[in-house]
């Protein structure tokens, strides 16, 4: 019930290959935000939040640290 935050861990720690998809579903009620970690970064319109309980989201790895957010996002 309690909010979350998933890190994308830096291509040094964890070396998913480019094309990689991590699906997220907020569960509970606790919002779901994704950070990215040390020298990562994760491009997203127009949060890094997910909007409400029950929503989707995709993250897609395009190059070696550089992720996209897509899905049903919080606007704020």
């Amino acid at each position: 019930s309690g909010a979350t935050t998933l890190t994308i861990p830096p291509n040094s720690n964890v070396a998913y290959p480019v094309g990689t998809r991590i699906d997220l579903i907020q569960i509970g009620v606790g919002q779901v935000t994704v950070a990215g970690g040390t020298g990562v970064t994760v491009n997203a319109t127009p949060t890094l939040k997910l909007r409400a309980q029950h929503s989707g989201a995709s993250c897609i790895k395009i190059a070696t640290d550089t992720w996209v957010l897509l899905g049903d996002l919080a606007s704020s």
